[in-house]
């Protein structure tokens, strides 16, 4: 790109924001109401579980559901941190009063003790990245990997070099990293554009890893590394190899 010449410059970011935009999953305004009802579904599931095995226990007097009962308890109660774990536990207290069963007292336990410190739910979104049965990830996660592209394509030292800034004010020539990424989201079929992208851009950049900051300000750094083989489709061959020899994070 010769020095000065942003639209070659601005050319060349909409390339490499076509080939980042590829990588990720499209916003599905249904994943989190899937993830929740997702939840819902896993908890009834282990809550039934256990109630049943509890139910043979304490009629059939059957040691071995009595163990199995046991067992799924304190599996529930050690990871009551899985909101799923946490929400299967009050639904088993709710329906072992509504039957007149006896509550086990460890359940009990668990009872007075999330009330001394506030029987609060843990967040109910699940693992972060977990997508919907369509494939599409949740709004925060697509936020996330728009402010990485937009964070990347900063610290490219290309667009560096070019003076292509991550965005601009509105009366400014439309050569931007948002404008770029905004133009490659829309052709992607996930409308939006360059507003669209600098208002993410500009409320969540704070998602923005230190880590990532800081690794892209160097050109030989394993996150650029890393992007660069996948924009440039691995052409070369012997150079990709030892980069995924010389960075072993690239193994996970």
């Amino acid at each position: 790109i010769p020095p000065g010449d942003k639209e070659a410059a601005f050319r060349f970011a909409q390339e490499l924001a076509a080939e980042l935009v590829d990588l990720i999953e499209p916003v599905n305004p249904r994943a989190d109401e899937f993830a929740e009802e997702h939840l819902e579904e896993e908890a009834q599931a282990r809550a039934g579980s256990f109630i049943i095995a509890w139910r043979i226990c304490l009629i059939a007097d059957d040691c071995k559901a009595c163990k199995e009962a046991r067992e799924r308890l304190e599996e529930m109660i050690r990871n009551d941190s899985d909101p799923r774990n946490h929400r299967a536990l009050k639904i088993i207290l709710i329906d072992l009063g509504d039957e007149g069963l006896e509550v086990p007292e460890r359940l009990h336990e668990w009872l007075r003790f999330s009330l001394r410190v506030g029987l609060s739910p843990p967040p109910s979104t699940g693992k972060r990245g977990k997508t919907s049965p369509e494939g599409a990830v949740r709004l925060k996660d697509w936020h996330q990997n728009v402010v990485n592209i937009v964070g990347y394509m900063e610290k490219h030292p290309t667009l560096r070099a070019a003076g292509i800034k991550a965005t601009r004010n509105d009366a400014s020539p439309p050569y931007s990293i948002c404008d770029a990424l905004g133009e490659a989201l829309s052709q992607a079929g996930q409308h939006v554009d360059f507003d669209g992208v600098r208002r993410i851009w500009k409320k969540h950049r704070g998602l923005l890893k230190e880590d990532t900051v800081s690794a892209s300000t160097d050109a030989a750094s394993p996150w650029i590394k890393y992007l660069d083989l996948i924009a440039h489709d691995i052409t070369d061959h012997e150079w990709a190899c030892s980069v995924f020899q010389t960075n072993p994070e690239y193994r996970t």
